[in-house]
């Protein structure tokens, strides 16, 4: 069974997909039922910028030879500009109150989080390649 892509949208979604749907769909519930609107921005803000870097990495996948250089560099600025919307949306939305609950305590989370993330990211790029 092979998985969803945006080139071929008729695919069947793979069974890890279906869970990373609900679990989505189940996290959004529960910020709205909590009212956590900022939230629930933030974290719909990184997927939409996300899911436009996948768009332009299937893209890249059926270029030939001569575009492969441009769909690079398209491909390299989609990325850059949702990791650059992810860190500003941090810095703007979840670093003041992080700090604002204890200074100490929220800097080490905000540092913790930050190597968490890196870790888990090389992590999935490295099983991407096996």
């Amino acid at each position: 069974m092979s998985s969803f892509s945006l080139s071929s949208p008729t695919t069947i979604i793979s069974p890890l997909g279906w869970i990373g749907i609900g679990a989505i769909l189940g996290a959004s519930g529960l910020a709205v039922a909590a009212a956590l609107w900022k939230l629930l921005v933030i974290g719909g803000t990184a997927f939409v910028a996300m899911a436009g870097g996948a768009w332009l990495g299937a893209r890249s996948r059926g270029v030939g030879a001569a575009g492969r250089e441009a769909q690079a560099r398209r491909l390299a600025w989609g990325y850059g500009l949702s990791s650059g919307a992810m860190i500003t949306s941090t810095g703007a939305f979840l670093i003041p109150s992080a700090i604002g609950h204890h200074a100490a305590v929220g800097g080490f989370g905000i540092a913790a989080g930050v190597l968490l993330g890196f870790v888990l990211h090389a992590a999935q790029h490295q099983l991407a390649h096996l």
